[in-house]
């Protein structure tokens, strides 16, 4: 799937030996057929790589009530890795898109991938009345369709064009490729992830407003959550909250067959706060 690379040179975000994300300058070459490693760490973050491929390790000694000892190893090639060592990862990916998109549409595709049914040609919306389903009316008027009340379906609705057979928000997912999608398959559009970081805000807080959630304990935020049947779509919203320096720990819940991100603490709950939100 790489191939068309191969002779190319571009800029990648790399590590410096301070632990400081910054740009190198990197050429892709052909090394013919290797064996390829999948690397995944304990808050989920996943990599495939070859075996000379270097990360950064360190062996540490976890104990309650004391203070970690972490003994660096260095620059280590992936095939030489040993179960339960650490890997350095970055604490923030300070890239930024330029891109913009009407605010309407990156409203209604985060709303779709979260609570869209868009598997056949009858495009449907499963919300409750409130805020996030006036919202979502009011976008899809003005991108030129129509959201109509499906009968003996309390939180159904359907959107339709308003002249047959077009419809301005199926045009919308066949063009980010989400059109006929099941849920399991959903991914974040490519292009939100060139967009400008307020807009990417934006995205984020109306996805959290369907499969997301805020859980409250006496002392202030316990956890910030959302949950997917697509690993795919939870990995793509990790990265995305990554660009606000707020890590997500991706993880399988096999009690309902889902994948979720998860944050915890003062720290990445009070930035997803405090840049994010829930709408």
């Amino acid at each position: 799937m790489f191939k068309g690379l191969v002779g190319t040179t571009f800029t990648i975000p790399t590590l410096s030996d301070a632990g400081e994300v910054i740009p190198a300058h990197a050429v892709a070459a052909w090394n013919g057929t290797e064996t390829v490693y999948r690397v995944e760490t304990d808050s989920g973050k996943v990599i495939n790589r070859t075996a000379r491929h270097p990360l950064w390790a360190a062996n540490g000694l976890f104990r309650k009530a004391l203070k970690p000892k972490i003994d660096p190893v260095g620059w280590t090639f992936v095939a030489d890795l040993a179960p339960g060592q650490l890997v350095a990862v970055a604490e923030t990916l300070p890239v930024v898109g330029v891109e913009e998109m009407n605010e309407d549409e990156v409203n209604v595709l985060a709303y779709l991938i979260g609570d869209g049914g868009m598997t056949t040609s009858s495009l449907t919306f499963t919300q409750q009345d409130g805020r996030t389903l006036d919202e979502f009316k009011e976008c899809v008027h003005r991108l030129g369709a129509v959201v109509s009340k499906i009968k003996d379906a309390p939180y159904g609705w359907r959107v339709k064009g308003t002249k047959r057979p077009h419809n301005a928000v199926l045009d919308l997912l066949r063009k980010h490729g989400l059109d006929r999608k099941h849920s399991r398959d959903k991914r974040i559009p490519k292009a939100i992830f060139s967009l400008r970081r307020k807009l990417i805000a934006t995205f984020l807080s109306r996805l959290y407003a369907t499969d997301g959630w805020a859980s409250l304990s006496q002392g202030g935020c316990k956890e910030i959550g959302f949950c997917s049947i697509s690993e795919g779509l939870c990995r793509d919203v990790a990265d995305l909250l990554l660009r606000f320096g707020i890590h997500g720990r991706v993880r399988r819940r096999n009690t309902v067959n889902a994948w979720c991100v998860d944050l915890h603490g003062y720290e990445d709950c009070g930035r997803f706060a405090e840049h994010i939100g829930i709408f």
